[in-house]
């Protein structure tokens, strides 16, 4: 896969012609659009991680699935493990609940991942002087994480099966995509058609 900063570059001048460094207008759209499903994958898996060993297995996954160089190579695993109980307490005081819990201590994680790094450092941050804009690049993790899973606070779910983390496809989602979390999702609208069924007769 690609630099994440070029992908997104690219996604942002689609229509040919050299790349501009100056982002045209609707960009940052287009640039969440195209990572969004692919952070908030990986959001999901630290969130349901309470290891090291657990690390370092989610280490090697991405390093399969992410050939360029990210923020993750500068990130200790001890360090990794510490996101992913932030991830944690996030999910429990801000999941679902419509930003109702953006208070302590769901602001001071968040407060701290999107000033880790300097505005002025092109490194971590891509910005579009023009739209007065910014968005954190693949050398950003801990901004990548703060924005997606706030962009994202509504369908952060705990299975109601498995109790895993997971993002729900709507709103009001209760189960995960496993296997067997989807087949009590089916036993649960069979007995609510079947109770249904039993009132209308």
């Amino acid at each position: 896969m690609k630099p994440l900063k070029l992908l997104m570059l690219e996604a942002a001048n689609r229509g040919g012609g050299p790349l501009k460094t100056e982002p045209r207008k609707g960009y940052f759209n287009d640039a969440y659009r195209l990572v969004a499903p692919m952070v908030r994958g990986m959001i999901a898996v630290m969130a349901n991680t309470h290891s090291l060993e657990e690390i370092k297995i989610f280490r090697e996954d991405l390093s399969r699935a992410l050939r360029s160089r990210t923020e993750l190579h500068e990130i200790s695993d001890r360090e990794l493990l510490k996101i992913c109980e932030h991830i944690r307490v996030l999910w429990q005081y801000l999941g679902g609940n419509g930003g109702k819990g953006y208070r302590k201590p769901t602001h001071k994680i968040l407060d701290e991942w999107w000033r880790h790094y300097e505005l002025s450092d092109s490194k971590r941050w891509i910005i579009s002087y023009e739209t007065r804009s910014f968005f954190p690049t693949e050398m950003n993790f801990r901004g990548l994480i703060a924005t997606i899973l706030f962009e994202n606070r509504m369908h952060m779910k705990s299975c109601s099966n498995c109790k895993r983390y997971f993002f729900g496809r709507r709103r009001d989602s209760k189960y995960c995509m496993a296997p067997d979390c989807q087949l009590a999702y089916n036993n649960e609208r069979q007995k609510k058609h079947g109770a249904i069924k039993k009132r209308v007769n």
